[in-house]
C-alpha cells in the first residue's frame, strides 16, 4: 500500500550570520513494519535536485536512523539524550560529526503516524547547526 509523507524540516547555523531555513517536502513512499520495527522508503530525486537518492527511515522502539545513499550518503542515528557519531559523504569529501538528539516523540501504528526529532550537530567539538523535523505519514 501507498502513503504519503510530508516531512518539515528547519536548520539554525551557528556562525555569525546566524542564518536559518525551513523546508516543507512531499512524496509518496512506502511503510511497512518488519521485526517490530517500522521503515519509510522513498526517493529524494522526486522531491529535491538530488539524483538517485533515496531515503530509509528505520522507526525502533527507542530510536529513529536514516539511511541515505546517492550523491550524499549519510547515517544518523537519533536517541534522546544521547550524542551518536556519524560520517557524511559528498562528492566533495567525507565529514564525521556527531549528533545529539535533544527531543524525539514518535506515534507510529500500521495505519502512518508521525515522528519529531530535534538535534544539535557539532563538528570538531564545535556546534554547527540545531535542526528539526516533524514527519507526517498517512495512507494514501
Amino acid at each position: 500500500m501507498s502513503y504519503n509523507i510530508v516531512i518539515n524540516g528547519f536548520q539554525e547555523y551557528f556562525d555569525d550570520n546566524g542564518d536559518n531555513s525551513k523546508i516543507e517536502l512531499s512524496s509518496e513512499a512506502e511503510f511497512l513494519e518488519k521485526e517490530n520495527k517500522f521503515f519509510i522508503d522513498y526517493d529524494e530525486e522526486l522531491i529535491t535536485d538530488c539524483e538517485n537518492s533515496h531515503t530509509q527511515i528505520e522507526i525502533g522502539d527507542d530510536y529513529v536512523a536514516m539511511h541515505r545513499s546517492g550523491a550524499v550518503k549519510s547515517e544518523m542515528l537519533f536517541i534522546k539524550d544521547k550524542r551518536t557519531a556519524s560520517l557524511y559523504e559528498t562528492p566533495f569529501g567525507f565529514l564525521n560529526i556527531n549528533i545529539y538528539t535533544t527531543h524525539l516523540d514518535k506515534s507510529i501504528t500500521a495505519d502512518g503516524g508521525h515522528i519529531s526529532i530535534e538535534y544539535i550537530i557539532d563538528a570538531d567539538n564545535k556546534k554547527l547547526s540545531k535542526n528539526s523535523f516533524d514527519i507526517q505519514i498517512t495512507k494514501k
